[in-house]
């Protein structure tokens, strides 16, 4: 956090917590990886991961603007998700000027806020509107991953039964010769092939269970 804007920085920490950001849940100089620390992340304390994120600056300029939004969008990189609601906070003549860097920005003051942004609403600065948004973003993440998971295992399995009846067909005309030890490699082979695709897999007896993260639960 600048040293200049230490104690602004203290009164919009203060300012998120009068709108009910739990004070637990407000992390100062949050760490993006070994060398890069956000002035400011609100975390989701369920799961300890950023719902927002603010870089705090002491003069509005179009330098600080700009160097503001590189630091946002590189913490955005870092952090593996560029969604999560990314702005630059200045010290306002009654509060704060506050920019969103990624698609939309407001104004607030210690009364009340203004957005401008369609797309935001009054629940910007809200706590459980943004961790409940970021929920669902996830959601439909992991649903869409899903979706696509599902679409490659059905064609994968497609061409291995299309595989499987050319062989058949091959044994039965005598062109090759399948013993127990080359369908257990078959079968083995099928496995390995859906593993990853697949939550839990049994192939002539042998079990695979693809372990989850807590959030794909």
């Amino acid at each position: 956090m600048n040293c200049l804007f230490e104690d602004n920085g203290k009164e919009f920490i203060q300012f998120l917590i009068d709108k009910g950001y739990p004070k637990e849940s407000i992390a100062v100089e949050y760490a993006a990886d070994s060398r890069h620390r956000i002035d400011v992340a609100v975390l989701d304390l369920d799961y300890g991961t950023p719902i927002q994120i603010f870089e705090l600056k002491s003069v509005k300029n179009p330098r600080t603007i700009k160097s503001g939004k590189e630091q946002l969008k590189e913490y955005l990189k870092l952090l593996g998700n560029e969604n999560i609601p990314a702005y630059l906070v200045f010290p306002g003549e009654k509060g704060f000027d506050v920019i969103r860097v990624n698609e939309c920005s407001l104004k607030v003051d210690s009364n009340k806020e203004n957005v401008d942004c369609e797309n935001d609403n009054l629940g910007v600065l809200n706590y459980n509107g943004q961790r409940l948004a970021r929920r669902v973003e996830s959601i439909n993440g992991i649903k869409r991953k899903k979706e696509k998971t599902i679409d490659f295992f059905k064609i994968a399995c497609w061409i291995l039964a299309a595989v499987l009846i050319v062989l058949f067909f091959l044994k039965q005309l005598n062109y090759i010769h399948l013993d127990k030890e080359d369908i257990a490699l078959i079968g083995v082979a099928v496995m390995l092939f859906l593993a990853p695709s697949a939550q839990k897999l049994k192939v002539l007896g042998v079990e695979y269970e693809r372990a989850m993260k807590k959030n794909e639960k």
